[in-house]
């Protein structure tokens, strides 16, 4: 796998928000070797200055849930003729394009909450370990990733001046290191249109927009969960979460619970919160139609005003 070494990072003096960087990755096994990771990052990332946009924001905003991408993954025994490839991911993040464009209004500012497992494994493997994936290798998984997510940030600043994603790197399938690897490219190669990424790598964490407060969580992390959260709130979760609003002092806001990581939709309230799993842009593959269920795949798309406690929730089925 890879690790990191060494790094540094310098603030401009002479102009707000541009940077000098350097990064130095190790290696220890056959993820990429140095110069295969140096020729990925020259490709998208200007090697000396780079300018990192403001986060956007505006009273009426929308929020485009998605989750669990699985880039690479690879069905090979579908019972349901199940597929995914790169030119399936591209076709949904078409489908996904077109149907925010649909839902716009006065909105100017979209943010994507990526929930996790945005490729599907590490070496054929979750980062976990032990559970064997049979992925496309390591170097397609990124560059798949790369372009769907490019595609689809890219496509959304043609609809709104501002485009923010929001990514939680910390989950079962890709983990902190390989998510944030992918994820920090993507950042540094959108950056020149203007796209704010940002990569999270707590197990769990939150921001506040006005009277809402979004609470974001893969569901399973890449370590300490020896269960992830389930479909259906349990009085044990319940007081879980509870007890996280009540720590962060977010009792007074209208709590959304956001969740990935089951492949399923769900949505109810609990105790002071509502709770939101999202379904996955893959879909179901061979090993969950056999072990869970042919879940479909889909995204979560709302609307809402920052001043406001209404807001319309929407959920997409991709084909």
């Amino acid at each position: 796998g890879t690790y990191l070494k060494q790094y540094w990072i310098v603030p401009n003096k002479k102009k707000e928000g541009l940077f000098s960087y350097s990064v130095l990755i190790g290696c220890r096994d056959n993820f990429l070797t140095p110069e295969e990771i140096e020729s990925r990052i020259v490709s998208v990332i200007n090697k000396h200055q780079i300018e990192i946009p403001k986060r956007k924001v505006d009273k009426e905003f929308i929020n485009l849930y998605i989750s669990d991408i699985h880039a690479g993954a690879v069905i090979n025994d579908s019972i349901y003729n199940n597929q995914y490839n790169e030119g399936v991911l591209i076709d949904r993040v078409k489908q996904i394009v077109e149907e925010v464009a649909y839902l716009k209004a006065n909105q100017g500012v979209v943010n994507v909450v990526n929930l996790g497992d945005q490729l599907d494994g590490y070496n054929g493997l979750t980062t976990r370990g032990g559970h064997s994936l049979g992925s496309r290798p390591n170097s397609e998984q990124f560059d798949i990733y790369i372009n769907a997510m490019s595609l689809l940030l890219c496509s959304l600043k043609g609809l709104f001046e501002g485009v923010n994603m929001i990514n939680v790197d910390n989950s079962n399938h890709s983990g902190n290191g390989f998510s944030y690897m992918a994820n920090t490219a993507l950042k540094y190669k959108v950056a020149k249109d203007g796209i704010r990424v940002e990569n999270r790598g707590e197990r769990i964490f939150h921001e506040i927009i006005g009277c809402h407060a979004f609470i974001y969580t893969h569901g399973k992390d890449e370590k300490h969960m020896t269960r992830g959260w389930g479909l259906k709130l349990t009085p044990d979760l319940d007081k879980k979460i509870s007890e996280y609003l009540r720590f962060h002092k977010l009792l007074d806001y209208n709590c959304h619970l956001v969740k990935g990581d089951l492949h399923q939709y769900g949505h109810e309230y609990g105790s002071c919160f509502r709770y939101l799993n999202i379904p996955s842009i893959m879909g179901a593959n061979d090993y969950a139609e056999s072990n869970f269920a042919n879940t479909k795949a889909g995204c979560v798309i709302e609307v809402f005003n920052s001043e406001r406690n209404i807001f319309s929730h929407n959920v997409l089925h991709l084909k």
